[in-house]
């Protein structure tokens, strides 16, 4: 289940960022969009979320 979260994190960003990428409009507004997509996907790859996912 983790593991899928992490996935889904990932693809969204990747979803956002390519496009804008291929556009040539990948600037600092796009950047800090996504500072809460990689939070997310920093917490999940904790120690602590991984014990809470076993439960």
């Amino acid at each position: 289940m983790r593991w899928s979260a992490i996935a889904i994190e990932v693809v969204a960003v990747g979803w956002s960022v390519i496009p804008d990428a291929v556009d040539g409009e990948l600037g600092w507004a796009t950047l800090t969009s996504l500072v809460l997509p990689l939070a997310i996907v920093v917490l999940l790859l904790t120690p602590s979320a991984a014990r809470w996912f076993d439960r």
